[in-house]
């Protein structure tokens, strides 16, 4: 699945990917690429953010890690999701 955050405000891009990564969850995905850019002079605010949201995302345990894409594309996240384990 991929998030392409460009060209949206702070605010937005934060609730865009909160809103992201419930679907992500309920769709049992696996991972999320997350597009920030780079940002004018490498210091874009929102790739500087994006890290902390995923800490402080209400869907965290979810979460098993974010790592930066640096070689393929150093203005992209790679979000690692737990498998979700359905009763039946």
């Amino acid at each position: 699945m991929r998030l392409d955050l460009h060209g949206l405000t702070i605010q937005q891009a934060h609730a865009t990917f909160i809103e992201t990564m419930a679907v992500a969850v309920a769709c049992d995905v696996v991972s999320l690429e997350v597009i920030t850019g780079q940002g004018r002079n490498a210091a874009g605010r929102i790739r500087h953010e994006f890290p902390i949201w995923a800490e402080i995302n209400p869907l965290r345990m979810h979460i098993v890690s974010v790592t930066q894409e640096n070689k393929r594309n150093p203005g992209a996240f790679l979000v690692r999701l737990r498998k979700q384990h359905h009763v039946s």
